[in-house]
């Protein structure tokens, strides 16, 4: 994963919708706007998950990792969410050692707004040792937020579909984006991340730092014109994630396969998929 300190997990947001309304989507603008924020201090490989929605993962094994990341976006509405942190002992290691647990730390914390300084603790806890299973660490907390999301709350379960036929449809929509970014054709791009967009504006209230991004998207889609890599579908896995309702693409080390190269730098187009119902199309959710 990269850029983890700012809107890593906002998948290179998009463009500007205006007046976004949605039947599905509730949102009451005279509440407070919340922003809430996941740290994480680690030593050894992880994958961090909000919402069975893997927002960050690192198999980095030289020093600590700080991750701060922002979590709206995950976060449909208010109520018990969930945090899941996946541990891997370093390379050459049959286990995790106690000493790597006890500098584990995360903690939850709410800002008034996306470019707020200030920060109050919502939940803050280190590993339970007697707690974890599987190598995994569990916790829930409560947020509240004003608004509420339908995302793929309501979607079909892909998980129960036939996965050789969902890896197919799968893999023509990645190469129908890929044609488009390869064009440079923002407009076309910007329709099918639509609902993204409309549902990210919503969870971050329409801050002007969503926007800066979303125009960024814009400059980065033409600037991917002609140089797009081509897709070799045998580097890529289906990943199913949202407890069986959500739906990507990714290789080992987790990278979309939407991405070009320059001398540089290299830029990913990642998008997670979902059936809105039974016999419709996949679409980009987020």
């Amino acid at each position: 994963m990269r850029n983890k300190v700012l809107m890593v997990f906002i998948m290179a947001m998009v463009f500007i919708v205006s007046n976004c309304q949605d039947s599905n989507i509730k949102k009451n603008k005279n509440m407070n706007t919340p922003i809430y924020k996941i740290k994480l201090s680690i030593s050894i490989p992880y994958e961090l998950y909000v919402n069975d929605f893997l927002i960050d993962r690192s198999f980095d094994e030289e020093g600590a990792v700080e991750t701060n990341l922002f979590i709206n976006n995950f976060i449909l509405k208010s109520g018990i969410q969930t945090i899941v942190l996946k541990m891997y002992p370093k390379r050459g290691e049959n286990h995790i050692s106690d000493r790597s647990l006890d500098f584990i730390n995360v903690k939850i914390v709410e800002l008034l707004n996306i470019d707020s300084q200030d920060s109050k603790l919502v939940k803050e806890f280190s590993i339970d040792k007697e707690k974890i299973i599987n190598d995994k660490y569990i916790q829930e907390v409560k947020i509240n937020v004003p608004y509420h999301l339908q995302g793929w709350s309501t979607s079909v379960e892909l998980i129960n579909e036939n996965q050789e036929k969902l890896l197919k449809e799968l893999q023509a929509f990645y190469q129908e984006v890929y044609t488009i970014i390869n064009n440079g054709d923002y407009d076309r791009y910007s329709k099918i991340i639509s609902k993204r967009t409309q549902e990210a504006l919503i969870s971050y209230y329409d801050s002007q730092i969503i926007k800066m991004e979303q125009e960024e998207l814009k400059d980065r889609v033409i600037a991917a014109k002609g140089k797009m890599k081509p897709i070799n579908f045998n580097q890529y896995e289906l990943k199913i994630y949202g407890n069986g309702k959500l739906v990507t693409l990714e290789d080992s080390k987790g990278d979309s396969p939407l991405s070009y190269s320059t001398k540089e730098y290299k830029d990913y187009f990642g998008i997670i998929l979902y059936r809105p119902s039974n016999n419709s199309s996949l679409e980009v959710i987020r």
